[in-house]
């Protein structure tokens, strides 16, 4: 009776530990460059979201997507302006390409999943927005 108390004891501090360990809040938020932009990638339950920078440009993607505890996800980042102030950006993460389109500082258009090798090239038409390069 004498060594059972003691294992219980250490079964319940082991079995609150592991309770502990797997519902702890995960996020965090980290800074680098990729491709000439300043990325902030931030994660916080089950979002990651991404800011893209670079001179006039400042947009944001959110992704839904089960934690990895693997930091800078991005794969490939551009954005390409035409003189119509139409902006095309795109973003590699999680072996998926995600754009977004702006046109007059609005948002026009999000599309997902538009081509499996991301290239740095944006298609001919998103939403009848042409592409320039």
């Amino acid at each position: 009776m004498k060594k059972i108390i003691p294992l219980i004891i250490i079964l319940v501090f082991i079995i609150g530990s592991v309770i502990i360990f797997t519902n702890k809040k995960r996020a965090y938020d980290v800074v680098y460059e990729l491709d000439g932009f300043q990325i902030v990638e931030s994660y916080d339950f089950n979002y990651y979201t991404f800011n893209i920078k670079k001179d006039d440009i400042d947009l944001d993607f959110a992704v839904d997507h089960e934690y990895t505890n693997k930091r800078k996800l991005l794969k490939g980042a551009y954005c390409n302006t035409t003189e119509d102030k139409i902006t095309t950006c795109g973003i590699n993460v999680f072996n998926e390409t995600r754009m977004t389109v702006v046109k007059d500082n609005k948002l026009y258009s999000v599309s997902y999943n538009i081509e499996k090798n991301f290239n740095n090239e944006v298609l001919d038409t998103v939403d009848n927005v042409k592409k320039i390069i």
